[in-house]
């Protein structure tokens, strides 16, 4: 086991917590020993569609399926509620002139497994911020999944 010193420093009204340890206790390889990691794969409409059917053979129903779109892509969503034979569900999506973000159900999704489609390569912060307020609204009108 490494013995890390753990101590609390206060700067500016905010607490955050400072951990010191040795790497050579920890068995971490020095920085110029370290690999990069692999790129993340650049999945095609094509694929993405694929996962989307796997995802379908695993047993969901379309009564209790919810397909929502994110502004990201929404053509993408269209294709995939089209292949699925499942209607997009209905959702307002607003960005107020202060920069925060407003969305609204217009659906019930009590009880049903929700796939929410929202890419997050362009505009990260807007689009990232988005996807987490559509899963907390779905969370909060008792979905039974969100994906």
């Amino acid at each position: 086991h490494a013995e890390c010193d753990v101590s609390r420093f206060c700067t500016s009204r905010k607490f955050k917590p400072f951990v010191t340890c040795h790497s050579s206790e920890l068995d971490v390889p020095p920085q110029s020993e370290r690999t990069e990691s692999p790129p993340l794969p650049d999945r095609s409409n094509t694929q993405q569609l694929n996962l989307a059917r796997s995802m379908f053979k695993l047993g969901h129903s379309t009564s209790k399926l919810k397909i929502f779109s994110g502004s990201g892509n929404e053509d993408l969503a269209a294709q995939i509620a089209n292949y699925l034979g499942v209607e997009l569900g209905n959702v307002i999506r607003k960005q107020f002139s202060d920069g925060e973000t407003y969305i609204r159900l217009l659906e019930s999704v009590r009880g049903c497994d929700v796939f929410i489609i929202q890419p997050t390569c362009m505009e990260v912060n807007r689009t990232l911020m988005e996807l987490f307020i559509m899963v907390d609204a779905c969370r909060r009108a008792s979905a039974h999944s969100v994906t």
